[in-house]
């Protein structure tokens, strides 16, 4: 039964430590997942930046080279120049830019940059399979795709954005009837996944945890038979004891003379004063005897003869510590056997001396004295033998009980010190759980939700929905400008920048209201029980606030504007995904009318 019981418990931490690693290695490969997508997202993003700033301009020109040449797809009298100075320039166009970028980018690394439409002017760009499932997804709704695909043993990732038309688009795609805000096509990226190296470092902490645990564990489990075997031993040896105290007791009793020993015997056996058991047997012998003298003496380890009664007159002492006496009490501890010797002085005794076998060897005698010589007959001697025997026996329980008693008293020392050592550990495994699920549901520099808990408040909020029809809004802001806090002053700046705003957003907020770290300098915020006009009005405070406010980093004061976008939920046919959209597309729309502004999404 105690090795299934110990089987169990090593089962039962084997189990739990193998959750434990489940759920970090599980963390660990969503962050790399996620660090992954929003590296995507960065590539593109310069990307698709270049070509708006290459559009605002209307193009650019370059002279004509190895590098540059004409683009044929480009018609118009415009696309080809020459200077005062007989410089021939050619115009490049974004698509022209985005090409060569890619070019580039391939040539210097393993990035593949792919400008592609499913109806394209160049076919080049025409689309593979799996960006013609992607743009057909866009033109349902989908705001990106990725993809991890494996071809040859290396794994790729795959990431498309869509592309949409805007105004300075229709000088080159009037032609092939787009209109403002249509799909034209999208942009792909290609790039090879990291190598599929073991983080062997959660394995290694929870091996180490679960050979620490087995082997407290173990130490404990011998520990304790250990300690249960000496207390079963200790108690089966005084349980033979009592049998024997028994059997003495019962051959006492079969003796018709020893009438008077029976009485004495069981005041003997009811003591139940261990500690001053010897006063205890002193005082019954001398109540129901008319002995003149009773008393203990024992041998010390240095061969002295000592008296346990300290209230003898000293003229019996004299008698009893005199050299002869003290040979004969040497020679009934050396031989075993009792012996009666006659006294000297003014008050003679005829003594019986009977060893106390209160040990393995023989250290105390009983010796019980009358002054009348012939006092002491052959019965009464036998009387006071059985009595000096049990006794010892005595004696030699009340040191056994003591002895039992001290090593209860560490036995529950040990397991309440055990109990307590168990206790903190299962502490510190609580605290170290609780810390890895705050690390797995926040942000790290913000202390904000990241956006996996966010997303989950969000399906949350609209599960509430459906029960309430209690409407909420969802507001997306995004940093104007962010990227030159990073370029101009570093990152310690941008992430100075990210905290202070995160602090200014959270004191301008409900404690029912809800904040997240979208990605980057993106942030996210739900207002419960809010309408979409309501959610404006907040969103607009919170502008106004961090407008006015100036952030000092250094020797710097910084002024930071943020462009919102809010959409609200109030109908059960919206999902989640399609309200986020739709803010995320008001936000982008006040990012193109001049930032530093908020936006209501399209109802």
């Amino acid at each position: 039964m105690r090795k299934k019981v110990f089987s169990a418990v090593i089962m039962g931490w084997f189990c739990l430590l193998t959750l434990s690693l489940f759920l970090n290695l599980k963390i660990y490969r969503e962050h790399q997942e996620e660090l992954i997508l929003q590296t995507a997202r960065t590539y593109l993003k310069q990307v698709i930046l270049t070509r708006s700033w290459n559009s605002m301009l209307g193009g650019v020109y370059a002279p004509i080279s190895e590098h540059v040449s004409p683009n044929p797809c480009l018609k118009g009298k415009l696309r080809d120049l020459t200077t005062v100075e007989g410089v021939h320039l050619t115009k490049i166009n974004p698509a022209m830019m985005t090409r060569q970028l890619a070019e580039l980018a391939q040539k210097e690394g393993n990035l593949r940059i792919h400008l592609t439409s499913l109806n394209p002017i160049r076919p080049k760009n025409r689309a593979t399979d799996w960006e013609k499932e992607a743009l057909l997804k866009f033109e349902q709704g989908q705001m990106f795709l990725s993809e991890i695909v494996t071809s040859k043993g290396q794994k790729t990732y795959h990431y498309i954005e869509p592309l949409r038309v805007k105004p300075d688009c229709l000088s080159c795609h009037d032609c092939q009837g787009y209109n403002v805000g249509d799909i034209r096509g999208g942009v792909s990226l290609i790039f090879p996944m990291p190598g599929n190296s073991v983080n062997w470092f959660p394995w290694l902490i929870h091996i180490l945890t679960f050979i620490i645990g087995v082997i407290g564990l173990t130490i404990f489990d011998i520990y304790f038979v250990r300690t249960k075997k000496i207390l079963k031993d200790s108690f089966d040896s005084l349980i033979q004891k009592q049998v024997k105290l028994v059997e003495y007791e019962q051959v006492i009793q079969g003796h018709k003379h020893l009438g008077g020993f029976i009485t004495i015997a069981q005041f003997i056996t009811n003591i139940t004063s261990y500690q001053n058991i010897r006063c205890e047997i002193k005082q019954i012998i001398e109540n129901t005897f008319a002995t003149d003298l009773v008393c203990i003496a024992e041998k010390s380890s240095a061969g002295e003869i000592h008296l346990f009664d300290e209230k003898m007159n000293d003229s019996t002492k004299i008698n009893i510590l005199s050299e002869e006496m003290k040979e004969q009490i040497h020679d009934v501890i050396e031989s075993e056997f009792l012996t009666t010797y006659k006294t000297d002085g003014s008050e003679p005794l005829m003594t019986a001396i009977f060893p106390l076998k209160t040990s393995d060897r023989i250290k105390e005698v009983l010796i019980i004295g009358h002054k009348r010589t012939d006092a002491i007959s052959n019965q009464l001697l036998e009387v006071y033998l059985g009595i000096s025997n049990l006794a010892g026996k005595m004696i030699q329980r009340a040191s056994l009980f003591e002895q039992l008693e001290d090593a209860n008293i560490n036995l529950e020392q040990k397991v309440q010190t055990r109990t307590r050592k168990l206790n903190e550990k299962n502490e510190e495994l609580i605290k170290a759980h609780k810390e890895m699920e705050r690390l797995a549901t926040t942000d790290p520099l913000t202390g904000l939700y990241n956006r996996r808990s966010m997303l989950e408040k969000l399906k949350n909020e609209a599960a509430r929905f459906k029960r309430n029809m209690t409407p909420f809004t969802i507001v997306i802001c995004d940093i104007d400008n962010f990227k030159l806090f990073n370029d101009r002053h570093g990152h310690d700046c941008g992430d100075l920048v990210l905290t202070s705003v995160t602090e200014t957003m959270q004191s301008s907020i409900r404690e029912q209201d809800a904040l997240a770290r979208w990605g980057g300098e993106e942030f996210l915020f739900l207002f419960p029980d809010t309408n979409r006009n309501g959610g404006k009005t907040v969103a607009e405070k919170i502008r106004e606030k961090i407008a006015g406010s100036i952030y000092e980093y250094n020797d710097l004061k910084l002024s930071v504007t943020l462009t919102f976008g809010v959409c609200g939920f109030c109908d059960s046919n919206t999902d989640i995904n399609s309200c986020i959209n739709s803010a995320d597309a008001a936000l982008y729309k006040g990012k193109e009318s001049g930032r530093n502004c908020v936006v209501l999404a399209e109802a």
